[in-house]
């Protein structure tokens, strides 16, 4: 899961994202962990692509460390998306006995 291009500026950094590779919620997930520190504006900027912008709230801070952790969080909203998607079935057997037991 790669191809994302990168577009550093002066407290800001724009993300170019494919949506065929990351899902639309998984990358609304990760945009929300970013917006106490972060502005985040999101954009379509082409069929199936998104781009993400962060600009810093706080001065000075490290745009290339923002983007690290945006990627890392991006990839967890993405793994347990597939997660969820995998044991749909097994949630909801589990949640079924649970209400029908109450």
């Amino acid at each position: 899961m790669s191809d994302i291009s990168t577009i550093f500026g002066e407290g800001s950094v724009e993300l170019d994202l494919d949506e065929s590779l990351y899902p639309k919620d998984a990358i609304y997930g990760s945009a929300y962990v970013f917006i106490d520190r972060c502005y985040v504006h999101l954009d379509r900027v082409g069929d199936g692509r998104i781009r993400v912008t962060l600009r810093a709230k706080a001065p000075g801070a490290d745009t290339k460390a923002m983007s690290g952790e945006f990627e890392n969080e991006l990839l967890g909203q993405a793994w347990r998306r597939q997660i969820v998607e995998e044991n749909r079935a097994l949630i909801e057997a589990v949640t079924a006995t649970a209400i029908a037991g109450a």
